[in-house]
C-alpha cells in the first residue's frame, strides 16, 4: 500500500504542469521504479584471517568493485588510498613489528559505504 502512494505521488510530482487535470481529461503519468541499489561489496583476500607473513614486504589485495575508493588502515592507525591494479585493489605493507595485527578496509561506492576487518600475524624471518 505505500509504494501506491509513493508512485502516486511521483507521478503527480512528474506530471508536466499543463498536464494536470483539465476539463475531465484524465493524464497518465510514466513512472520507471529503479531496485534500490545494494551495499557496496568489499573482501579482504590477502592475507587470510590469522595468516602470518613476512615482516619485510606484503602486498595487501582486496576486491572491491571498480571505480570504488578503497581505503585501508593497520591496527587503527590513519587511513591509506589503496591503488588498483589487475582487478584488485592492493596496498603494500612494510615495517611492522612482529606480532598480531589488525587490517581494515572500506569502500564507499554509490553513496553506499561497505567495511571488512582481518587480523594477522607478522613474523621476521
Amino acid at each position: 500500500m505505500a509504494i501506491k502512494k509513493a508512485v502516486k505521488k511521483i507521478a503527480e510530482v512528474l506530471k508536466p504542469a499543463g498536464a494536470r487535470r483539465a476539463a475531465g481529461k484524465k493524464t497518465v503519468a510514466v513512472v520507471r521504479t529503479v531496485a534500490p541499489a545494494k551495499k557496496s561489496e568489499l573482501t579482504i583476500d590477502h592475507p587470510a584471517e590469522g595468516e602470518t607473513v613476512w615482516s619485510g614486504h606484503y602486498a595487501v589485495r582486496i576486491n572491491a568493485p571498480a571505480g570504488a575508493v578503497v581505503e585501508a588502515s593497520v591496527d587503527g592507525g590513519s587511513w591509506a588510498l589503496c591503488r588498483s591494479a589487475a582487478g584488485h585493489w592492493w596496498l603494500d605493507l612494510s615495517g611492522l613489528a612482529d606480532g598480531e595485527h589488525e587490517l581494515a578496509a572500506r569502500v564507499i561506492r554509490d553513496g553506499l559505504p561497505a567495511a571488512a576487518a582481518r587480523k594477522f600475524k607478522v613474523a621476521s624471518v
